[in-house]
């Protein structure tokens, strides 16, 4: 197994099984942790363990306690505690482009299809297959652009080679029979819904927009996405609901990796009931005020250790230990208030129960309370130590805030000796640095002090602009009883105060604890808030492969229109094709029952009167084309890319959405792709669900898919207008979800609704009329307008006419009569 975590929480992950010679790969995840690693840990159960040098601390000592590593230059250590042999390797042997490379010369599945080469400019072209053929081929298995996956496959074809290297010598024939590697896939988390990155942007779960301004455009960090935010998507609905960092954390987390554990689930959902009950609605109001007060404690406890631990580190500001106190008092008012709604049984104030130590909590803000005093230290910009905490501390307060005092009788003193001419405008300062001081008006003839002094000489120190500044016996006397009191009294501050922070760091798995615990349920309180707002209901989760939706909606669709028509779904095991009219709503249709599907994987409600969903292990899109100039693959590769992923990881319990497969490419070649695609499904052994849209109607009306009890056709209701004189006013959709076949697409009705030359959609419906009646379309689109048949008929007039002359006699003159007057007979 190879793993890598980057610190902004993207991971991939990559495993080989030598017994069934497969190389397995899992798609890039967002917001990873150490977690996830001890997950994969236990479901893969490896051998060797791979990780690159650069990878956190924190993932190498969740797969090592007591960080016993294996360094990249195979140093070896004691392993012996461990159930798999532990390895460092270098970031190289990571590396993205070199990783596919290693890929591509695998050459796996060149003994199977038609041998077709695609070659781009660049490619030598010869008998293997070129590199960009390899490439598609190998992302119609796996996504191609997880590039930490891929990295982490590089890292395993290396570790591959170097135990080939250590048991056949170099160029031995028989060198690829061990570990070999025949079959490539893809796998997922376990109990986790696989949804990739297509079917992301496809279904608009999560939709991050940059910053206007390029300057805030920085690079995204783990549970955040830098200088940009939340688009109009899913997520986006339910992100503001969400009070705390660690809550957004975690509600994205929840949105990136929906689970399939019905249990995990019901609670979510048995969670989000509870709030929404009219008689909760109080309660949930107090949970979400004292959430909003509420900060993550991981990073203020690691700055906390800092200040403790490490040298030269800034000092731990006053607002910090507010934050610790004010999320122990607000930590205490949730259990309150939960305590209050009399929900014992809910697993997440089960959870909140066992984590939250109320005394320990209620001992440390008590604790901060007794020692900080908050009010005085935000006043005054820097930590201040309450009154009373210690004697030796308010001692040297006292001698300190007294200094004032002395300083003025002292300066009284020396005002008395100086000379009332001088006007020497004599002070005494104190510098905690420096110490005690004369300050005296500055002379410029001589840029000396007016008055240095009668009978002892005074050391000047330094002089500014206006005033110089001496020592004395007086200000040495007072340097050595009063010069180290203010250092005393920070040195003291900071003694009490790292004192503190220890006691309190005591308790630092505690607070980490309650704060995931109160993202988790700022997590649900976002859930159930946004159910709320969005008029959602609660789904039941079943364990067969079924999708019953009522009055169905599309979460987002309904916030860009007037009024939104619901509609219901009814899919077991089989395939609905919907057919119709342009415009209709069938892609609208397809992704609101993958929405609602997803939704309830989730945990959260979802938009349908009522809904009973069978639990799903991939939701699998071919819906969008994502293009990219650094993919070089035109929009139909990509999607043939796309429906291949999508066939080769179905199941049973798996829900496939296909809109318009085939549309990129010559009709005749695209109805035949669409129609292999759609057979190919209803005769698998194990048949997903599937819900597709074509205007391919050809394919059925010739048998190229039959007619089946797993095959259901269905289409959105349109209300036709035949006596309508306007094209755009023949048709009245109705978004309404109807069973049966309907065999017109509207085409051109919706060419003139969007602003298409009446010319060009008059011309259009002529050619349909035509093709309709088996008319010859090639010898329509061959007339010619009206304008060049009108000046063909007068070219023709004018040649046939100078044919016509026996004999010419001042031939300018006829030919300039024949082009200007056609219709007047010249005479020879």
């Amino acid at each position: 197994m190879a793993v890598n975590l980057t610190d902004r929480g993207a991971m991939g992950c990559a495993y080989y099984v030598a017994q069934s010679e497969t190389l397995f790969f899992m798609e890039d995840l967002k917001l990873g942790d150490s977690s996830i690693v001890d997950s994969l840990r236990l479901y893969i159960d490896p051998t060797i363990v791979l990780l690159p040098a650069s990878c956190s601390s924190e993932v190498v000592q969740c797969l090592d306690p007591n960080r016993t590593i294996l360094a990249a230059d195979d140093t070896r250590s004691d392993c012996t505690h461990l159930p798999y042999l532990f390895e460092s390797r270098p970031s190289a042997e990571f590396a993205y482009e070199s990783s596919k490379n290693k890929l591509l010369n695998l050459n796996i599945g060149r003994s199977y299809g038609p041998q077709v080469n695609f070659i781009v400019p660049g490619d030598e072209v010869n008998e293997q297959d070129s590199r960009q053929g390899q490439l598609l081929r190998l992302s119609g298995w796996i996504d191609a652009e997880s590039r930490l996956t891929i990295g982490c496959a590089g890292a395993l074809l290396s570790c591959i080679q170097r135990r080939r290297g250590t048991i056949y010598l170099p160029n031995d024939e028989h060198a690829h029979l061990l570990y070999r590697i025949a079959t490539i896939q893809m796998f997922t988390l376990s109990e986790t819904l696989l949804i990739n990155a297509d079917t992301l942007h496809a279904l608009q779960i999560i939709a991050t927009e940059s910053h206007p301004n390029a300057q805030q455009q920085g690079p995204a960090s783990r549970g955040a996405s830098g200088g940009a935010k939340e688009g109009l998507s899913v997520y986006g609905l339910f992100h503001h609901q969400a009070k705390t960092p660690q809550g957004r954390a975690r509600l994205r987390q929840y949105f990136l990796r929906p689970s399939m554990n019905r249990n995990v689930i019901e609670e979510r959902l048995d969670t989000i009931s509870v709030l929404l009950r009219p008689e909760n609605s109080e309660h949930l109001d107090n949970i979400v005020k004292h959430l909003s007060k509420i900060k993550s404690m991981e990073l203020v406890m690691i700055n906390l250790q800092k200040g403790v631990t490490q040298t030269g580190q800034r000092k731990f500001s006053s607002s910090s230990w507010a934050t610790i106190r004010n999320f122990t008092y607000h930590a205490l008012c949730i259990t309150d208030v939960l305590r209050d709604m009399q929900a014992d049984n809910l697993a997440i104030v089960c959870k909140i129960g066992r984590v939250f130590d109320t005394t320990d909590l209620a001992n440390i803000g008590r604790l901060i309370s007794g020692v900080v005093d908050l009010e005085v230290s935000h006043e005054q910009g820097r930590v201040t130590v309450q009154h009373g905490v210690d004697s030796k501390l308010d001692e040297a307060r006292r001698i300190y805030e007294g200094l004032e005092d002395l300083l003025s009788k002292v300066a009284e003193h020396f005002a008395d000796a100086v000379p009332a001419e001088l006007d020497a405008n004599l002070n005494v300062i104190f510098f905690p640095q420096i110490g005690f001081l004369v300050a005296v008006r500055l002379d410029p003839a001589t840029s000396a002090g007016v008055y240095e002094g009668i009978g002892e000489l005074w050391d000047k120190m330094f002089v500014t602009e206006t005033a110089a500044y001496y020592k004395n016996s007086i200000t040495v006397e007072l340097d050595e009883q009063y010069g180290d009191v203010y250092g005393k009294m920070c040195d003291r501050e900071i003694e009490i105060l790292q004192a503190l922070a220890e006691r309190v760091l005591e308790h630092k798995q505690l607070l980490i604890d309650v704060s995931s615990v109160c993202g988790e349920l700022d997590c649900l309180t976002a859930l159930a808030r946004g159910a709320a707002q969005c008029g959602l209901s609660r789904p039941s989760i079943v364990e067969e492969s079924v999708v019953h939706i009522s009055q169905g909606r599309h979460i987002l669709q309904e916030l860009t229109v007037p009024a939104f028509v619901a509609n219901d779904t009814h899919l077991d095991a089989g395939m609905i094709i919907m057919t119709g009219p342009n415009y209709s709503g069938k892609s609208i249709y397809l992704k609101q029952v993958a929405l609602i599907v997803y939704m309830a994987h989730v945990g959260s409600f979802v938009p349908a009167a009522t809904a009973v969903v069978g639990l799903t292990d991939k939701i699998l899109t071919r819906i969008a084309t994502r293009e990219s100039l650094s993919r070089a693959t035109s929009a139909f590769m990509t999607d043939l890319q796309q429906i291949s992923v999508a066939l080769n990881l179905a199941t049973s319990r798996s829900l496939l959405i296909i809109d318009e497969f085939g549309k990129g490419t010559d009709s005749s070649d695209g109805a035949g792709l669409a129609a292999g695609v759609l057979e190919h499904l209803l005769t698998r052994n194990d048949r997903p669900r599937v819900l597709a849209a074509t205007h391919y109607h050809e394919i059925f009306e010739s048998g190229f898919v039959q007619p089946r009890s797993s095959l259901e056709f269905a289409h959105m209701e349109v209300m036709v207008n035949e006596e309508a004189s306007e094209v755009d006013q023949q048709i009245t959709y109705l978004y309404t979800y109807k069973l049966g076949r309907s065999i017109k697409s509207f085409g051109t009705c919706c060419a003139a609704m969007n602003g298409i030359d009446a010319r060009i959609v008059q011309r259009a419906e002529r050619l349909l009329l035509l093709s309709a009646r088996c008319g010859d379309l090639v010898e329509a689109c061959a007339e010619l307008p009206e304008h060049e048949v009108t000046e063909l008929e007068a070219a023709e007039e004018i040649a046939r006419k100078f044919l016509s002359l026996d004999t010419v006699n001042g031939g300018r003159s006829v030919v300039q009569q024949l082009l200007t007057s056609p219709s007047t007979s010249p005479t020879g």
